[in-house]
C-alpha cells in the first residue's frame, strides 16, 4: 500500500469527498478559534481527506498572566497620584467598586467572544447596530494609540532622567541633544518587542513570563520606596480624605486598567478551546483580584510617603525629591515593564486594523510580512514621537482625557452595549439574565458620569497653564555637561 502524502490543501480546488461537509467542518473551527489544516491523499486509490488541527492555546493562569500583565502597566508609576486627586479614603471605595464592575464586566466579554468566535471589536461588534461598531473601532485604535504613547512616554523620561545625565557629563550627549532622537530610539525598540503575531507562542510567552517577573520587581521596589519615604525620610506632608470633584475622574481611569478591555477579544481567541469555559470564570478573578491587592499597595505606599506634593509620574516625584538607587530601579524597571508590555497594546490594533484592510480576515499570522513590520514601525513610531512633539504634561492630560470620552465608550458603552444585545436580549443565551441587566445599568451610568466629566476637563484645558514643566532636554544636558567641565574642556562625541 502507498504512503500517504501530506501537502497544504489547494485553495481553488473542489474536494472529491463530501464538500459541503467539508466547509461545515471547517466553518465550525474557524468559529471556535484558529485552526491550521493539510490534505491527505492516497495515490492509489486517488482519495483525499482535509484535516484541521487546532493549535494549542493558553492555559487558564497563562490566559490571567496575560491579562494581569496587560492591565498592570504604566499605571503603576501614576497610581499614587490618585489618593491626591480623590481623596485616600475615597479612593479605596472607587478601587472596590471598580475592581467587582471589572471583573464582572472581564467575564462577560470572554464568553461573549468565545460564543461569537471574535477576534477583533469589529467581530465582537456584530450583533450590535452598526453606528456601534464604527464609533468601537475608532474609539478603540485612538485610546490604544494614546496608551501605546504613555508606555513609549515612560521610556523616554526614564533615558532623559537616568542615562542622559550620564551621557551629557561624559560629553556624549549626541542622543540627549534632542527629544525626537530619543523618541526615534525608542519607537525601534518598541518595534522589535512588538512583532510577534499572536499572544501565544515560544516568543510571545517569554516576553510575557519575563514582563511578569520585571512587573513584580518594580512593584516591590515601589512599596519599599514608598514605606521607607513615609517612615524614614522627614518632611512636612498634608494628605486629602475626600476630594468629590475628582472621583469620577479616578473611577475612570481605574475602569480604563481594571476592565482591560482591548485585550479581551484577543485574549478570548488565543485561549485554549477545553479551556474557555473555565477561562471566562476563573481568569477575570485571578488576575483583578490579584490587580486590586498589588494596587492597594502601591497607591497608598507612594501617597503616604510624598502626601499631596506627589506629581503625576510618581517616580519622578521620588527622582526630583528624593533620590536614590531604588528610584534607578524603579524608573529603569518600568521602562522595561512598559517595553515588554507594549506587543499587548500594539498586537491587537495591529489585528484590528489588518481587519480592515483585509476586510474580515483578524489573523496577523496571515499577513504578508511587509504589512506586518510596516503596521508594527508606523505605530511604535507615531506613538514615541508624540509626546516628543507635545511635551510630557500635555501628553499625560491627553491621555486622562482620552480615558473619559474615548476610553469610556471602550470601557463602559460598549460592554454594556454587548452584554446587552448577546446575554440580556439573546435567545440563545439561557442563563440567569438579572445580574446581566444590573450590570448594563451600572456601566451605562458610570460612563454618563464619564462624559460629564470630560466636559470638566475641556473647561480646564482652557484656564492658564502653570510653568511647572521641565526644561528642553537640550538645555538640561548642556547644564549636566557644564557640571560635570566647569572648564569647558569635554569632549564631545
Amino acid at each position: 500500500m502507498n504512503p500517504l502524502q501530506l501537502e497544504d490543501p489547494p485553495r481553488h480546488r473542489s474536494w472529491p469527498q463530501d464538500r459541503e461537509s467539508s466547509v461545515r467542518l471547517r466553518s465550525s473551527l474557524v468559529v471556535q478559534g484558529r485552526s491550521s489544516s493539510v490534505a491527505l491523499h492516497d495515490a492509489a486509490s486517488r482519495m483525499s481527506a482535509c484535516v484541521y488541527l487546532e493549535k494549542p492555546g493558553l492555559t487558564v493562569m497563562q490566559a490571567a498572566m496575560v491579562a494581569f500583565n496587560s492591565a498592570v502597566g504604566s499605571t503603576v508609576a501614576i497610581l499614587g497620584s490618585f489618593p491626591s486627586q480623590c481623596g485616600w479614603q475615597a479612593f479605596g471605595v472607587i478601587m472596590l467598586t471598580v475592581a467587582i464592575t471589572g471583573a464582572l464586566q472581564q467575564s462577560a466579554l470572554i464568553s461573549t467572544s468565545c460564543q461569537l468566535g471574535a477576534v477583533t471589536f469589529d467581530e465582537l461588534c456584530q450583533p450590535l447596530p452598526a453606528w456601534s461598531s464604527r464609533i468601537t473601532v475608532a474609539s478603540f485604535l485612538v485610546y490604544f494609540w494614546g496608551c501605546m504613547g504613555f508606555y513609549c512616554q515612560f521610556v523616554e523620561v526614564f533615558l532623559a532622567d537616568q542615562v542622559c545625565p550620564a551621557l551629557c557629563g561624559s560629553g556624549s550627549d549626541w542622543l540627549c541633544n534632542s527629544e525626537y532622537r530619543i523618541g526615534l530610539l525608542v519607537s525601534i525598540f518598541f518595534a522589535l518587542v512588538s512583532w510577534p503575531p499572536q499572544l501565544a507562542g515560544t516568543a510571545a510567552v517569554c516576553i510575557n513570563y519575563t514582563n511578569f517577573a520585571v512587573k513584580w520587581v518594580v512593584i516591590i521596589t515601589a512599596v519599599a520606596k514608598g514605606v521607607h519615604t513615609a517612615f524614614f525620610v522627614e518632611a512636612e506632608r498634608t494628605y486629602t480624605a475626600w476630594a468629590p470633584a475628582g472621583m469620577v475622574r479616578i473611577a475612570c481611569m481605574l475602569m480604563g486598567s481594571y476592565a482591560n478591555t482591548g485585550i479581551m477579544p484577543q485574549l478570548a481567541a488565543d485561549i485554549d478551546k477545553s479551556q474557555q469555559e473555565r477561562a471566562a470564570k476563573l481568569c477575570p478573578s485571578i488576575a483583578v483580584g490579584l490587580q486590586f491587592f498589588v494596587y492597594l499597595a502601591l497607591a497608598y505606599s507612594a501617597y503616604f510617603g510624598l502626601g499631596n506634593a506627589i506629581g503625576t509620574d510618581v517616580f519622578a516625584s521620588y527622582n526630583e525629591l528624593y533620590p536614590d538607587f531604588m528610584t534607578s530601579i524603579l524608573q529603569g524597571g518600568l521602562a522595561l515593564l512598559v517595553w515588554l508590555s507594549s506587543p499587548l497594546v500594539i498586537l491587537p490594533m495591529k489585528a484590528q486594523i489588518y481587519g480592515l484592510l483585509s476586510r474580515g480576515e483578524a489573523d496577523l499570522s496571515k499577513a504578508p510580512p511587509s504589512l506586518q513590520v510596516g503596521l508594527t514601525f508606523i505605530l511604535a513610531l507615531s506613538g514615541a514621537m508624540a509626546p516628543c512633539i507635545v511635551g510630557t504634561e500635555a501628553f499625560t492630560k491627553f491621555l486622562f482625557f482620552l480615558a473619559c470620552t474615548c476610553g469610556n465608550w471602550f470601557n463602559f458603552f460598549l460592554p454594556a452595549m454587548v452584554v446587552l444585545y448577546c446575554q440580556v436580549w439573546s435567545p440563545k443565551h439561557t442563563g440567569d439574565k438579572n445580574l446581566p441587566r444590573v450590570l448594563c445599568v451600572w456601566l451605562f451610568f458610570l460612563g454618563g458620569l464619564g462624559l460629564i466629566d470630560a466636559g470638566f476637563q475641556i473647561l480646564e484645558s482652557l484656564s492658564p497653564k502653570d510653568s511647572s514643566a521641565k526644561l528642553p532636554l537640550p538645555t538640561r544636558c548642556a547644564a549636566w555637561r557644564h557640571a560635570a567641565y566647569p572648564d569647558g574642556n569635554a569632549m564631545v562625541v
